[in-house]
């Protein structure tokens, strides 16, 4: 795996969570220290299991979707959250955030300038780690192939 350029060095943001990891190869996930390999048709209780300390919430939405997010974890050694969408009881999709431990909040929200970083992180992220641009990382699979979706540019 490729590393960071050194303005975004972890040693700006010292790691002291489970760091995940993609895989290029197949779109999978893996969290450093952890056999569990979060990938298309994960069980809903296989995850929740695997994962309980680093749960954070979850929703039915009782139309045979499901969504659980955690958090207690680091994505490019800032801290991160993700959520893991599941139907019928299988995953079917992976979403990741990093944060900045140094965003200034305005009114509990970030400024514009974090959010322009926080983008441009995750791009440089995506890019050394799936070799993908997109502004986040949004992984949908279909069979074992995972698509990914180019998410929307915040205006």
């Amino acid at each position: 795996m490729r590393t960071l350029p050194s303005q975004y060095s972890s040693h700006w943001f010292p790691c002291q969570q489970p760091q995940l990891i993609i895989d290029p190869a197949d779109g999978t996930v893996r969290k450093d220290g952890c056999t569990l390999v979060i990938g298309a048709g994960l069980a809903r209780a296989t995850a929740a299991a695997e994962l309980t300390r680093y749960f954070y919430s979850g929703r039915d939405y009782n139309n045979g979707y499901e969504r659980l997010s955690f958090r207690g974890v680091e994505f490019g050694g800032r801290p991160a959250s993700f959520a893991l969408t599941f139907h019928l009881g299988q995953l079917i999709q992976v979403r990741f955030g990093a944060m900045s431990p140094t965003a200034k909040l305005n009114r509990g929200w970030p400024t514009r300038e974090n959010i322009d970083a926080e983008v441009a992180f995750m791009r440089l992220l995506n890019r050394l780690q799936v070799s993908r641009t997109s502004v986040c990382l949004l992984v949908h699979f279909q069979g074992c192939r995972p698509i990914a979706r180019r998410a929307r540019a915040a205006r």
